[in-house]
């Protein structure tokens, strides 16, 4: 008996809101500025898309092949993107004093760099002025990139069974 699998949108729901909650905790414990934690966010995501893309193939009883279990992982990935991106604009307005944060951490590495006062000032200018066009393009990209590394990754790891031509039945 095939169990039914989790649809996409209810998978990507549920690793938005594990990187939302993840994040909000960060936010909140004030330790945004540790670098490596941000990582830490990608390699969630990576091992999230991981385990949806397991179970996807578990629930279809091994009955995938590579591509559809990537495929999946994949279609899994943009709605991570999409659910996310919504959520990183209510937590803008609900946060608008991040920015302003990042700035200044952005100023002290480079202060800590000895980075020329104009340079730092027209790098700071910039930031400021595509903040937001800068924090989606690099939230799709790395979403993208480590969603996709997931997807391969799940799909490799899924148990699958081998589909003969000969067992398929009717449409």
């Amino acid at each position: 008996m095939e169990k039914k699998p989790a649809s996409i949108i209810q998978s990507g729901l549920i690793i938005t809101v594990v990187l939302a909650i993840y994040g909000l905790i960060i936010y909140i414990s004030d330790l945004y500025s540790q670098q490596w934690l941000s990582y830490l966010t990608y390699f969630l995501l990576c091992l999230m898309i991981i385990i949806a893309v397991i179970n996807y193939a578990k629930s279809k009883n091994g009955l995938v092949t590579f591509g559809q279990a990537f495929m999946w992982g994949f279609k899994t990935t943009a709605i991570v993107i999409l659910f996310y991106a919504v959520y990183s604009i209510i937590f803008l307005l609900i946060f608008p004093e991040f920015k302003d944060k990042l700035i200044q951490i952005t100023r002290e590495g480079m202060e800590k760099q000895n980075t020329p006062d104009d340079q730092m000032e027209t790098a700071l200018s910039m930031m400021d002025r595509m903040f937001y066009l800068f924090m989606f393009l690099g939230l799709i990209f790395f979403f993208l990139l480590f969603g996709v590394i997931g997807s391969l990754l799940g799909a490799a790891f899924a148990k699958k069974k081998p589909i003969s031509p000969f067992d398929r039945q009717p449409a």
